[in-house]
């Protein structure tokens, strides 16, 4: 989770240096995963001007009794 959040962040900036112009808006589209990523990535990215986010859960923990039963990973730990 964490490290995805991170990769998020870092294709955020580096689109914002690389790609936009020095003033253009960063928008994000994420659905599911995507949008909790995107939403946290975006929250530490100022360029990011705008979030369409589909289909997320609030915490990344309401998806452990799909994912992780077996784990035995803590909601707390998880999130």
């Amino acid at each position: 989770g964490l490290s995805q959040v991170a990769e998020c962040r870092l294709g955020l900036r580096l689109l914002a240096a690389e790609l936009a112009g020095p003033e253009a808006p960063l928008l994000v589209v994420g659905h599911d995963y995507g949008a909790m990523f995107g939403l946290a990535a975006a929250a530490e990215v100022p360029r990011v001007a705008g979030i369409a986010a589909l289909a997320f859960a609030p915490r990344y923990s309401d998806w452990i009794g799909y994912f992780n039963r077996e784990a035995g990973l803590a909601r707390a730990a998880y999130d």
